[in-house]
């Protein structure tokens, strides 16, 4: 693999393609409009195919190789936050479109993205890394992008992440280095921040019992679709498997004990849903469905105390194939 770059910020931009795979024009795609968020911890890999060639004639030294595809993959994070108005969608809600989401937005009221392996989303994203004053940045393009997200916090009042493993094409667009075009004011932990811990409402399934850590991974696996009319060789990414997962930590209470390995022994389905934050504009709920099922789970003391972590397989509905069960709602 080809190691593009890493950087510790960038500015990421993305608009949707009218034809999947088909780039979105630098011009347009680094528009003030376009910008998502700030992300920290930004990778993007190559994967160049190269054909080598042997000669015909009597020199044993191979001739210049012969260049294919360039698939890409992108990796970033940065904290969720709401847009701070209830109804309305958050700016990184396209990423989550790209990653086989549908967008259900109410009015003044939620904005609810679900599973949806039927979507057609597909972004040219770019990427616009940051100088160390924050004045400059250095662009780069993919193409036909699609991937998969992660959710986590590691402790309690600790702010929620969301990462990104996209997919797409290498663009031999971008590589200038320009003034940004948009700027972002990062959101604070009492404004539009969603902290994990600051709960509202009433969690139910595992989400009751105490829980002071999380990781929702929304399971998606990505490959890319080739065809030999477009010049990169590639269109976009397809999705190939889908397995969200749900690992919490715990705290024992009276009733964890018997209920909860009761529902590991015999596979038993439940639901869990978990409401974060309290003010209109910056509160989170993820819920599953009913048919969630126990993957492992493990007990460890700590200290006088019990300490439990559960992986938790989120199926789909058992009625309907378009939906998984898992959605993230904005309020």
């Amino acid at each position: 693999m080809a190691l593009i770059f890493h950087a510790k910020r960038a500015i990421v931009y993305a608009a949707v393609e009218v034809t999947p795979g088909t780039a979105i024009a630098d011009a347009t795609l680094f528009a003030a409009a376009n910008v998502l968020v700030q992300a920290h911890d930004v990778s993007m890999e190559t994967k160049p195919e190269l054909a080598a060639r042997k000669p015909m004639g009597p020199s044993q030294q191979s001739i210049a190789d012969v260049a294919g595809q360039v698939p890409a993959g992108l990796k970033f994070a940065h904290r969720t936050f709401g847009s701070g108005t209830a109804g309305t969608a958050p700016a990184y809600g396209l990423l989550l479109k790209a990653c086989w989401m549908s967008e259900t937005v109410v009015a003044s009221t939620s904005v609810t993205y679900s599973s949806s392996p039927v979507s057609t989303v597909s972004l040219t994203v770019g990427i616009g890394v940051l100088s160390e004053d924050g004045t400059t940045e250095l662009r780069y393009v993919m193409s036909g992008v699609r991937g998969t997200w992660s959710m986590k916090a590691d402790k309690i009042l600790a702010p929620m992440f969301l990462s990104y493993d996209l997919t797409g094409a290498f663009q031999l667009s971008g590589g200038a280095t320009t003034t940004p075009v948009g700027t972002l004011t990062y959101p604070t932990e009492t404004a539009t921040g969603i902290r994990f811990g600051i709960f509202a409402g009433t969690p139910t399934g595992l989400f009751a019992y105490q829980c002071d850590s999380f990781e929702l991974d929304r399971g998606i696996k990505a490959i890319m679709a080739t065809d030999t009319v477009n010049a990169n060789g590639l269109l976009y990414a397809m999705l190939e498997d889908e397995d969200p997962v749900l690992k919490i930590g715990y705290r024992a209470v009276a009733k964890s004990v018997a209920d909860e390995m009761n529902k590991y022994a015999i596979g038993t389905e439940f639901a869990n849903s978990l409401q974060l934050g309290t003010t209109a504009g910056s509160i989170l709920t993820v819920a599953t469905n009913a048919h969630a099922q126990y993957k492992g789970y493990s007990q460890k003391a700590i200290g006088a105390a019990w300490g439990y972590e559960a992986q938790v397989n989120i199926h789909r509905t058992e009625t309907s194939s378009a939906s998984d069960g898992m959605s993230l709602q904005f309020k």
